[in-house]
């Protein structure tokens, strides 16, 4: 670590940058069920680096052995203010204008689509917060069902948020790695045509522009084949 924080260094004095040490902190990432001892000393600009178990980046927590848990947790805390601000509030709205609010305030939980590796009791605080708060927001028992609650009033539970949240990332990323794909294989046969036209002025080869013509259609048809 402490080599490539080097590297960093003269990096940062070759284009004129200044790191503030005091924000800067460093966190160990352990293998999976193994407990490894580092030496948790790094230097920065002539500064001991803080050494930490979880920080935020972004507004998501990112915990020493890649955990959730912290992240929800967070976030539950959140949707708890959310809520009592909008029972505090909006208590005297109709059903349809609290339904609204529902939607745009306890809907959006921040990197949800991330989560993989937590506790299930963890994510069920998180599920039992966001019933409460449908139920105090329309003064509806504690007993009363909660999935008969969502369902009345067309709103998600947060089992339907996280799967669409999930599907919206997978699209996202699967997209993106299609047009990788196509940008490569476009560059590639315009490289090759390049060298065609090299090839013909020098050589005038006609048997060298077949086949460098039949490997460009396959390039291309296998973008084709991608985007399909």
């Amino acid at each position: 670590m402490q080599d490539r924080i080097n590297v960093c260094q003269v990096y940062a004095a070759k284009h004129d940058i200044v790191f503030n040490t005091t924000k800067t902190e460093c966190i160990v990432v352990s293998p999976a069920r193994t407990q490894v001892n580092y030496l948790k000393t790094a230097w920065l600009g002539g500064s001991a680096l803080t050494f930490v178990d979880r920080f935020a980046y972004l507004g998501h927590v990112i915990s020493h052995d890649m955990t959730d848990d912290d992240d929800i947790i967070k976030q539950t805390t959140k949707l708890l203010v959310v809520g009592n601000t909008l029972q505090r509030t909006f208590s005297y709205c109709s059903r349809e204008v609290k339904m609204e609010l529902f939607r745009s305030h306890c809907y959006s939980i921040y990197c949800n689509s991330l989560w993989s590796r937590f506790k299930v009791a963890t994510l069920n605080r998180l599920k039992v917060c966001h019933n409460e708060i449908l139920k105090r927001l329309l003064g509806l028992p504690r007993w009363c069902s909660s999935s008969l609650a969502f369902a009345k009033n067309g709103v998600n539970n947060l089992d339907v948020i996280r799967r669409h949240s999930v599907f919206s990332l997978n699209i996202s990323i699967n997209i993106n790695i299609i047009n990788i794909i196509i940008n490569i294989n476009i560059n590639i046969s315009i490289n090759i045509s390049i060298s065609i036209n090299i090839n013909i002025s020098i050589n005038n080869s006609i048997s060298i522009n077949i086949n460098i013509s039949i490997y460009i259609s396959s390039a291309s048809a296998l973008a084709r084949r991608v985007v399909k």
